[in-house]
């Protein structure tokens, strides 16, 4: 097979551009679809009439250029408040709205719908029992059928809107797990790629969902099945092969099932390193002025962390380490400050209701007890920030702090090391993330271990500054040679690849 890349590929420098090159050599004229809940343009009213705005994250960033390079069609969720007045007859837009290059159709779900597939099962189900942050799933009957319902919906119109030779379609998460198999029986012909963004349980973890044989077979429909690291491939294959008459080749990560195969591999997901590193650069004193509004509080080194307001990520045991440090290391009160910014998550969910009510007690009850004059350590900032005011933060932050229970990837992570100072950074990293494979030179803990947690806060700060810089590049170099495009890039290689599979 003739290789897209050279073989030494973290050498090679993938940019949107080369990522587009890729994607004209290996689609063609065939006919490219994204089917994910997540729509890369919402609509909304506003005092200036209707405006058009870009959803974020890594990967719409990634799937954006695939997309216009193909002209292909987008098919999501339609959940802003002016998403139905600019569509047209057939729930269609085209997009970007300044040089429209591809199609956007939507699907309109009702409340009932969007509460027990996306608030219900999705994440009080799934999610929870794929994430170790000792949430217990709720497995409702009634919530698992409409999930289905409304996975049977994206199937129904990814194969009403499929046209032209073997059509090639990339299906995305959990909330869709069921999509590849419904559309595989509506279009035997086409090629499915799917990718599973947050972990995937282990074995007797995942054995306890009620649907679990269900969920496995709507997965194998696809040609290409995708998830960030190793470990969670073979957790995979080993459901696969306890819960279904299967042959499964742990060595050629491949699942053969009622006549077709179904390849598993591991593509870790990453960032837009130059897109977030020039946006922080140009807004490195909108951040000075950011903390200067944000933190009254005089202080010498500021801590920064920024998370959608969820149990997995930690913050509950970011505050307890925080205070532990204060009490072991009296030198840094009036001295060390801690921001964090935490955008509201799921509010419909009562988890998530619980844990912000404990969130807000336990920064209150550190605040009182370590507060001298003007003097406060937790700075907590519940509202969403733009991503460049986030990067611009990361640029002027001394440490930044990613504490997740459990994380498929952890994007933030690697955001941060996108945008951070080279002479300033510092990176706390979970060990239980996923980016903490890759990150390697980040400061790794475990954060149910608050000592040691505290004691890594005070070993960030005073590191000596040569091996803080070392620390740093080597972080940024893993970022940049190992982005988002490349990511999209070795995913479609391997998609493309599929016709030959057995089976198939």
């Amino acid at each position: 097979m003739k290789m897209d890349h050279p073989q030494d590929d973290h050498k090679y420098l993938w940019t949107k551009n080369s990522l587009a090159e890729l994607v004209k050599r290996r689609i063609g004229d065939r006919d490219f679809y994204v089917v994910f809940q997540d729509e890369p343009y919402r609509h909304t009213k506003t005092s200036r009439g209707i405006v058009s705005n870009r959803s974020v994250g890594g990967v719409i960033a990634a799937l954006e250029p695939i997309i216009r390079t193909t002209n292909g069609l987008w098919i999501a969720w339609g959940r802003g408040d002016a998403d139905r007045l600019v569509v047209d007859a057939n729930d269609r837009i085209k997009l970007p709205p300044d040089n429209p290059q591809y199609n956007l159709w939507r699907i309109w779900l009702s409340k009932k719908e969007v509460d027990e597939w996306y608030y219900g099962f999705a994440n009080s189900a799934l999610w929870p029992l794929a994430h170790i942050a000792h949430v217990r799933p709720e497995f409702k009957k009634t919530e698992w059928e409409t999930f289905k319902k409304v996975n049977l919906s994206f199937a129904r119109i990814a194969a009403e809107a499929a046209t032209g030779k073997d059509p090639l379609f990339w299906v995305h998460d959990y909330q869709l797990a069921l999509v590849p198999q419904y559309l595989r029986e509506r279009r035997p012909d086409v090629t499915i790629g799917f990718f599973w963004h947050i972990p995937w349980p282990v074995r007797e973890i995942f054995r306890i969902c009620p649907w679990r044989k269900e969920i496995l077979e709507g997965l194998l429909g696809a040609d290409l099945l995708g998830f960030h690291i190793g470990s969670y491939v073979r957790a995979f294959l080993a459901s696969v092969a306890h819960e279904l008459e299967a042959k499964v080749d742990f060595d050629a990560n491949t699942v053969e099932y009622r006549g077709r195969t179904t390849r598993v591999g591991a593509f870790p997901i990453s960032v837009d390193y130059g897109g977030i590193e020039d946006q922080a650069i140009s807004g490195q004193d909108r951040g000075r002025d950011l903390i200067r509004e944000l933190v009254p509080s005089p202080h010498r080194v500021l801590a920064f962390s920024a998370d959608r307001l969820d149990y997995t990520k930690g913050i509950l045991e970011r505050l307890r380490a925080t205070d532990r440090f204060l009490e072991k290391y009296p030198e840094y009160k009036g001295q060390f400050v801690f921001l964090m910014v935490v955008s509201p998550s799921r509010t419909l969910v009562p988890a998530y209701q619980n844990l912000r009510r404990d969130v807000l007690e336990l920064a209150e009850k550190i605040n009182f007890k370590y507060t001298v004059d003007v003097w406060w350590p937790i700075h907590l900032i519940e509202r969403s920030f733009s991503p460049s005011d986030i990067y611009s933060l990361y640029r002027n932050a001394d440490l930044a702090v990613v504490s997740s229970l459990h994380d498929g990837m952890n994007l933030v992570a690697k955001e941060y090391v996108a945008a951070a100072h080279p002479k300033r950074g510092r990176l706390i990293l979970s060990e239980f993330a996923g980016a903490a494979k890759e990150l390697t030179d980040a400061f790794l803990v475990n954060p149910y271990d608050t000592e040691q947690f505290a004691d890594t806060i005070k070993t960030a700060l005073e590191i000596p500054l040569k091996e803080r810089e070392a620390r740093m590049q080597s972080l940024k170099t893993q970022v940049r040679d190992k982005n988002v495009y490349r990511w999209a890039g070795k995913f479609l290689t391997e998609l493309t690849d599929v016709k030959s599979t057995p089976g198939k």
